[in-house]
């Protein structure tokens, strides 16, 4: 190709690139406002008609198997991303099904054998448990199929599929929920949901992506390949898990399904209003592994940090604007929402609320790093913020109550946060030394 004409494609790549974000954004927050603001229904309706306590066992079951469903992804789900975005590289998705399953299989029947053993639960939390951990089956399934769809930037088919799934769950929910439901009802509901959710994503795959149907094959080495290459990713995985649902598993195990129920009802808040921050990082995400192996990056990738940075600086913004609001009218929003009987939570939401700032400068630059194959400073940041919180919790449990899970939240974040942007200056501080642009590691 003639070099004055790859000048001006890598031009108009780059100005297209912010109408792409954009794009993007919109179908992502669109499923975003539609599924997170279906899930903040699913839990008011828990809430209001299964009361704390079933609040409560539903964020303690669900937070386990959402741990589950990080480690047994072990990171495919965004190496796929990645790939797809870069390359559109299809040769990942049956190696990263089979090692999804492999993985799955294990981590239920450790469900089935240590959920007897766990402290402070009912027997039918226990067997609530035990069933809903079969969903990593079909989660495996929907892992893999949604990430391809993002991948190759179907975000709009990706938003029906999200969308679709929470409205199925809500209508189940509302259908087959009532004051004296059980436990057990609620998670073969879930159950149902995520296989429903699963052949919905394999039948759009299927339409949506040219060539799906030939991309399924893999060999001994590809999955060799793909554990090697997923492993730091799975790694973030499970610590993100574990530090994003740690307080819900002390509170359950510690002080009971009430302190969890009231605590989950002030996360489940504060996580509603990251909705715009996740689908803008989510439609730059494909855009950040384009950029950092060079496509469509030349004399134009001033315009491509230019949006990146601009980016950042519409999501300090909104989490700004969220916090205050948050804060200022904590207690009138639970109530509205979930009850009278929620009202205890206020406090923690209002500490809660300011989490939004250092989470949007966390998940921003984890993100420029993941792109950029740089696993290792996101795993560090990850590890010290997971202490720091398990440190807070376990030290100002006995003494301060539930007032400090919400101070441990806002001090891990911060150092977090602070940590991460250390490690992106260092970073771009090097990539400036050499004498062209960084490209990251390929796959093979």
């Amino acid at each position: 190709m003639n070099p004055s004409n790859e000048a001006t494609l890598a031009v108009v790549d780059n100005l297209s690139l912010g109408v792409r974000v954009a794009k993007n954004t919109a179908w992502l927050l669109a499923g975003r406002l539609g599924s997170q603001g279906l899930a903040m229904l699913f839990a008011i309706l828990i809430a209001r008609r299964m009361g704390e306590v079933g609040l409560g066992q539903y964020a303690f079951i669900t937070s386990v198997i959402f741990l589950g469903n990080l480690s047994t992804t072990f990171g495919t789900d965004m190496l796929i991303i990645r790939e797809l975005a870069a390359k559109r590289d299809f040769s990942l998705l049956l190696a990263s099904l089979i090692v999804q399953l492999g993985f799955s299989l294990p981590f239920i029947f450790l469900v089935f054998l240590l959920a007897p053993e766990l402290p402070n639960q009912s027997s039918e939390a226990v067997l609530a448990l035990q069933l809903y951990s079969l969903a990593l089956i079909p989660l495996a399934f929907y892992s893999v199929f949604s990430s391809a769809l993002r991948g190759v930037e179907r975000m709009d088919s990706f938003t029906w599929l999200t969308g679709l799934n929470g409205g199925l769950l809500f209508g189940l929910a509302w259908i087959f929920i009532h004051p004296n439901t059980s436990i057990v009802v609620l998670a073969a509901i879930l159950l149902a949901a995520q296989c429903a959710g699963a052949i919905c994503a394999a039948l759009l795959c299927f339409v949506q992506i040219p060539g799906f149907r030939r991309a399924w094959k893999t060999s001994r080495k590809t999955i060799v390949r793909l554990i090697r290459l997923s492993a730091p990713i799975a790694l973030l995985g499970l610590l993100g898990a574990l530090y994003q649902r740690m307080a819900i598993y002390l509170l359950a195990t510690f002080e009971g399904a009430a302190a969890a129920g009231s605590f989950s009802a002030a996360l489940r808040v504060m996580e509603a209003s990251k909705i715009g921050h996740i689908a803008l990082l989510s439609a730059l995400f494909p855009a950040m592994a384009q950029a950092n192996l060079g496509i469509g990056v030349g004399k134009s990738s001033r315009h491509v940090q230019k949006v990146f940075a601009s980016s950042l600086n519409v999501l300090l913004t909104f989490a700004g604007a969220l916090a205050l609001l948050l804060f200022l009218f904590a207690g009138p929003l639970l109530i509205f929402l979930f009850g009278p009987e929620f009202q205890s939570a206020t406090a923690i939401l209002k500490i809660l609320a300011w989490v939004l700032i250092p989470m949007t400068f966390s998940h921003y630059l984890s993100l420029r790093l993941l792109a950029a194959s740089r696993e290792r400073p996101i795993m560090a940041a990850l590890g010290l913020s997971t202490i720091v919180l398990a440190a807070i919790i376990g030290l100002g449990l006995p003494h301060w109550g539930t007032a400090a899970v919400g101070w441990g939240m806002l001090f891990a974040e911060v150092i977090q946060a602070a940590f991460l942007v250390i490690a992106w200056r260092k970073l771009r501080i090097q990539s400036r030394k050499l004498p062209a642009v960084q490209v990251s590691k390929p796959m093979s």
